[in-house]
């Protein structure tokens, strides 16, 4: 096989796995969107700023959601933690918040906590 041949048949394995993923997640009742739909400059964009590394509406129905029993605060709370990781470098914000997805988000629950 020439090299022209494999890398097009490389790219049509990987766009047909593509498609296969993206009709499965959206059988399990996930939105698919395009990149563009999340750029502040769309009309109904799914980030307010560039500098948004989430999609700030979908972590709050989320966390709303998830979590029907805690109040606004313990909610905004957790968003904040989610949103704005800290750390020095990206890698390190990025183990930060998948840490917090998977172990849980404290936070301070009435009474002052």
């Amino acid at each position: 096989m020439l090299p022209d041949e494999l890398i097009a048949r490389v790219f049509t394995e990987q766009i047909h796995s593509v498609v296969s993923r993206t009709d499965w997640l959206r059988e399990l009742g996930y939105a698919i969107f395009s990149g563009q739909d999340a750029l502040p400059a769309a009309g109904a964009a799914l980030r307010a700023t560039y500098g948004d590394v989430v999609l700030p509406g979908a972590l709050r129905s989320t966390l709303h959601r998830l979590n029907r029993d805690l109040p606004a605060e313990a909610l905004d709370e957790a968003f904040r933690k989610l949103s704005r990781p800290q750390g020095p470098t990206s890698e390190v914000r990025n183990r930060a918040v998948y840490r917090l997805l998977v172990d849980g988000v404290t936070v301070g629950v009435g009474g002052g906590c």
